[in-house]
């Protein structure tokens, strides 16, 4: 004898209503706890100290024009603190519109910026970084190798040697192995 399964029995009308007020409820809960300001994005940022410590590019400069709603800075570079050489007038995307961690810029205002780089070499900020107006209180932090920018920047993101030099090493690379080709050929036809 085979054994039947029990279909279980649909919800009664009475429970219908309180599963639908029970989702309603958790939807709404989801709703309003999320986080409604931008600093609940973010970690507590580090301290200017602790952030110079770890950054890759830390520069001081000045907002001389801005763009996309104030999201894109051109910042005419006073001091590299740290990272390659920067062009003396350099751009520094914060976001976009819409981004609860995009940074926006003022024109005329002075910062310490210290932007992440991305695969591109492309210089990036959010309010998540360190990224403050200076402070004379910075001047402390200033580190001994600081330096204005200097001639053309350094090309690719910092850390990569110059796109120049890879090209550069590869030709030699490959003269040598023409080279050695042609040396390998020659003593092999040789009586």
């Amino acid at each position: 004898m085979v054994a039947r399964r029990r279909r279980p029995a649909p919800p009664t009308r009475s429970a219908l209503p309180l599963v639908l007020i029970a989702a309603l409820t958790a939807a709404l809960a989801a709703t309003f706890a999320s986080p409604a300001t931008s600093t609940a994005v973010c970690s507590t940022p580090p301290s200017t100290a602790d952030a110079l410590e770890r950054a890759t590019v830390v520069f001081v400069g000045t907002v001389t024009t801005v763009a996309d709603q104030g999201y894109t800075a051109t910042f005419s570079v006073e001091e590299i603190w740290k990272g390659p050489n920067l062009a003396l007038v350099t751009t520094v995307y914060g976001g976009s519109v819409g981004l609860e961690d995009s940074r926006s810029w003022e024109v005329g205002q002075r910062y310490l910026v210290f932007p992440s780089v991305d695969a591109d070499g492309h210089l990036l900020d959010s309010l998540c970084s360190a990224t403050a107006p200076y402070q004379t209180s910075f001047d402390a932090l200033r580190p001994a190798d600081a330096r204005p920018p200097q001639g053309p920047p350094t090309s690719g993101p910092p850390g990569n040697p110059p796109i120049a030099a890879v090209f550069l090493g590869i030709l030699l690379l490959g003269c040598l192995g023409a080279f050695l080709l042609w040396r390998t050929g020659r003593t092999g036809s040789s009586p």
